[in-house]
């Protein structure tokens, strides 16, 4: 079988297939726990108030995360009934079968150092809820974290002024435009009855943005007042959120029912990614299926003990999330449309894409791009022997300008095992790059899961004359 679509960008016609509908089966139930080593409590008032006026904190981090255990080594409970763990796996989550990628493409699951991919950190620097007479003491921490990210960390950074800004570049003009929109008053004076409003709305964008990620998904938090109805919201939407105060006036317990956990200062930014990044490749998956009679529609607990007395003794520290509705559907992340993915920050990982880009001999400003699709990410209903289905894909290679295409899938048994070995491979041609990258979406139809991958390409200089 040939795996190769080769289709040329001038004239791609859509094909029009009906919508499908997605059927669930039984409800599962995935818990994430991070077990840290640990960590020393605040003890009384005097040293709190030492600490107070030393600026520094006598109690320390939290220890390193416990690698190794096995499903043995857990006991979870939903409202306080033991249920048998199904599904465990230790570190990153990993959806289908990881395909090699070939000298020069680019993978929405394989970073450039070849590690998988599973899950996203993202951070909101939250100036709009923040107290003026803090708002350069977060500017100060949020220096910091820009300071020590690097190319190699892939964290997308959001500001919170009068309207949201997404920084992918921290030295262009998007970047100076939201350093003007939380600028001092009156300049950036927002009615506070507005301040829910807006946050919210920003809140709806983040979980968007993050609804194509599989894996865990961190948010990192700082300034603002992340209420207890936000964070549950967030929750049910499997985002994990870390809070950091400006400056604490207290001590605050730092465990959260998100399952993530709180730092106390913007000073602590940095360290509060970087142990964001750290729970996720250090998490546990624990997953279960509750009975049929448990699901009534009603908030559960939901509690994981550690089995091993002498690992208790220890008092080591067990992050998770706190609860869940028992409804007998899933809550299902939001089905983008293929503009939004491709508009997205960050890369959806629902499908798999390996691409590359190839300049033409004649053109250096048009391209061919290869693009591999992970088929296990695909759904394919079968009827009378074959595989029927239907993706959609796009790309985008000047900024806004976008084309798309799609394809009606109908395989035999024996194609189907071919492409869920080797993939589905589309090849693009005339394809123009004005911006330095080409960005490729691939978006399931009946199930609205998608992948997107960044395609770098080095143009060539024109000939002189």
């Amino acid at each position: 079988m040939n795996r190769t679509i080769l289709l040329w960008m001038a004239g791609v016609a859509a094909a029009q297939t009906p919508d499908a509908v997605f059927h669930s089966g039984t409800r599962l139930v995935e818990v994430d726990v991070v077990v840290r080593g640990h960590r020393v409590r605040p003890p009384g008032a005097a040293e709190w108030m030492k600490w107070v006026f030393d600026s520094g904190p006598p109690w320390g981090p939290p220890g390193d995360p416990l690698r190794g255990l096995t499903k043995d080594d857990f006991t979870l409970l939903d409202d306080g009934k033991p249920e048998p763990i199904a599904i465990f796996s230790e570190g990153p989550r990993s959806e289908g079968l990881p395909m090699p990628i070939p000298s020069g493409a680019v993978s929405n699951r394989i970073t450039d150092r070849g590690q998988p991919v599973s899950g996203a950190t993202v951070v909101l620097v939250d100036f709009l809820n923040t107290q003026w007479v803090l708002s350069e003491y977060l500017r100060l921490g949020f220096k910091n974290l820009l300071h020590d990210l690097g190319p190699e960390d892939k964290i997308v950074v959001y500001t919170l002024g009068k309207k949201l800004h997404v920084l992918t570049d921290f030295s262009g003009a998007e970047f100076k435009g939201a350093l003007l929109d939380y600028g001092d008053p009156p300049t950036t004076f927002v009615d506070p009855r507005e301040h829910p409003k807006i946050t919210l709305n920003a809140l709806n964008t983040i979980v968007r943005d993050l609804s194509g990620v599989v894996g865990r998904k961190n948010l990192v938090w700082v300034g603002g007042h992340p209420s207890n109805a936000w964070i549950a919201a967030l929750q049910q939407q499997d985002i994990v959120v870390y809070p950091v105060k400006v400056r604490s006036g207290g001590f605050i317990d730092t465990d959260m029912p998100s399952g993530g956990r709180m730092f106390l200062d913007a000073m602590d930014l940095t360290y509060a990614v970087r142990t964001a990044e750290e729970d996720l490749g250090a998490a546990y998956v624990l997953g279960y299926y509750p009975a049929e009679d448990m699901l009534d529609g009603k908030y559960h607990v939901i509690s994981v003990r550690l089995n091993d007395a002498g690992l208790r003794n220890q008092n080591p520290e067990v992050h998770h999330r706190a609860g869940y509705i028992a409804t007998r559907a899933a809550v299902l992340p939001l089905a983008l449309s293929l503009a939004e993915v491709l508009n997205s920050p960050l890369d959806a990982t629902g499908i798999g894409l390996t691409a590359q880009a190839t300049p033409s001999p004649g053109n250096p400003a048009v391209f061919e791009v290869r693009v591999t699709i992970d088929f296990h990410g695909v759904r394919l209903d079968p009827g009378g022997g074959r595989f029927r289905g239907a993706i959609e894909y796009a790309i985008s290679s000047s900024g806004n300008t976008f084309r798309v295409g799609s394809l009606t899938l109908n395989l035999s048994y024996a194609q189907l095992a071919d492409v869920l070995e080797h993939g589905f491979t589309l090849l693009l041609r005339g394809v123009k790059a004005e911006s330095g990258q080409i960005r490729v979406a691939v978006r399931d139809r009946a199930t609205g899961v998608a992948g997107a991958v960044r395609v770098p390409v080095a143009q060539r200089p024109l000939a002189q004359p």
